[in-house]
């Protein structure tokens, strides 16, 4: 597996950069799975996104800690003390970094021995498409990077997700020129040790969740401490009603009863304990089988 992430800022289009490159991968013939991770900053403030390629299925999920591949899209990242964009950097890696400088300029601040590959991607993408914006240049040069995307699959994957985001086809037109000069402009790399497993810290293994089942930490109306003596059914003007062989018992009704009016029996069938139950009617209205009816309340029952 080939770990890669981005840093940049927002409005840089490196999060779009991330999803081109997965859709590159995956048309390739490769799994591939892509993320980014930002708060509701303003434009401008860092962000960061994650693409994981491989040729079997991709069980990691969350963030990459020791990535393969690093794309810095805005070099004062480097000098940020928030965002530590070479962290965790796998020894072999590579680095790249948006800059008109020299690779050479920036080895000395690498922590492992990686290659560094330095290109002026901002100036290049307001000479092709007039913005800064450098999505599909960032996604060209990490595709080259990879060394497992053709030329032609990468206009495939820009061209198609920036008209899933709506581009009109001059500026998409335009922007799949400016990926292809920057595959064109970057050198081929060698990762020296791709597929490695990630180093194992204490935060960043894999966790096997187990289902616990909708009774763990749900409220009984029926334990002692609640309303088990304080009868509030009679302030419902109507009722629910289930009926079992409709149920599916996917205990949707159970989960969703604000006053824990609904237990499971022992076959799995949701009963409605009327003394408590108010008739506020969400169980009804949650239920996707349509297994519970609304009957008008009958005083004389």
């Amino acid at each position: 597996m080939i770990r890669i992430r981005f840093h940049g800022r927002g409005g840089q289009g490196v999060k779009t950069a991330s999803r081109i490159v997965g859709t590159a991968a995956f048309m390739e013939g490769y799994f591939s799975q892509d993320a980014p991770l930002y708060g509701a900053e303003r434009r401008g403030a860092p962000i960061i996104a994650f693409t994981r390629v491989d040729k079997d299925i991709i069980l990691e999920r969350g963030l990459i800690i020791s990535p393969d591949i690093v794309m810095i899209a805005d070099e004062t990242l480097l000098d940020d003390p928030a965002v530590h964009p070479l962290s965790g950097l796998r020894e072999g890696g590579v680095v790249f970094i948006n800059s008109s400088r020299q690779s050479e300029e920036f080895k000395p601040i690498l922590p492992v021995p990686s290659t560094v590959v330095t290109l002026d991607l901002t100036s290049l993408a307001l000479e092709v498409t007039s913005t800064a914006n450098i999505s599909s240049a960032v996604a060209g040069s990490v595709c080259r990077l990879l060394g497992m995307v053709k030329e032609d699959t990468l206009r495939q994957a820009v061209d198609r997700e920036l008209a899933s985001l709506g581009l009109n086809e001059k500026a998409r037109n335009a922007s799949v020129e400016l990926a292809v000069r920057a595959y064109t402009a970057t050198p081929d790399v060698t990762l020296t040790s791709p597929g490695a497993p990630p180093v194992e810290k204490e935060f960043d293994r894999v966790i096997n969740l187990i289902y616990s089942g909708p009774l763990l930490g749900t409220a009984n109306i029926m334990k002692g401490g609640t309303t088990e003596m304080r009868h509030t059914g009679n302030w419902r003007l109507f009722k629910p009603v289930i009926d079992q062989e409709k149920c599916k018992k996917c205990n949707i009704c159970f989960v969703r009863c604000p006053d824990s009016c609904i237990t499971l029996d022992d076959k799995g069938y949701p009963v409605i304990h009327y003394d408590n139950c108010k008739g506020c009617l969400i169980c009804h209205e949650e239920c996707p089988a349509d297994a519970i009816s609304v009957v008008k309340e009958d005083s004389n029952e």
